[in-house]
């Protein structure tokens, strides 16, 4: 089995990423189980369909798993005994590499960096507690807290 690193996955043109891509599963339709129902649920399925198949060209999609606390040092023996089936598919059909993070090493501080792109410094999160408004009382770090 070969796996393929971060580096060699990113060197891939958008063609060879498509090609390893899994094929799509057909879901069966709702809609037809619902015919006629007086719930009015096969009108909403048929327009959520009709709106589906408005959309136009598919476009390659990203799916990036981020497991606060993992390492791979941890992951790596439980891959190989098996013991991890699900991750090995991503894996193979993708990739896998080790984030560096920031300072301080915080998962506060690292998801909003990870999100925004920038550093603590400029997205203002360095602990899970803040100050809001002159005030001394300590509130939760939310969302609304990256400037």
């Amino acid at each position: 089995m070969v796996r393929r690193g971060w580096p060699e996955v990113c060197s891939l043109t958008v063609a060879q990423r498509i090609e390893r891509r899994p094929q799509a599963v057909s879901i069966p339709s709702l809609r037809h189980r619902n015919q006629g129902g007086a719930s009015g649920r096969s009108r909403r399925l048929g327009w959520f369909q009709r709106s589906e198949r408005r959309r136009g060209p598919q476009v390659a999609r990203v799916l990036i798993v981020g497991w606060d606390g993992a390492d791979w040092r941890i992951l790596d023996p439980l891959l190989e005994a098996g013991l991890l089936p699900n991750l090995e598919a991503l894996i193979e059909r993708g990739g896998k590499a080790v984030l560096k993070s920031t300072l301080p090493t915080h998962s506060w501080a690292a998801w909003p960096s990870f999100l925004t792109g920038v550093d603590p410094d400029d997205h203002g999160v360095y602990d899970i507690l803040e100050s809001r408004g002159g005030s001394k009382r300590q509130f939760p770090v939310t969302f609304r807290s990256i400037r």
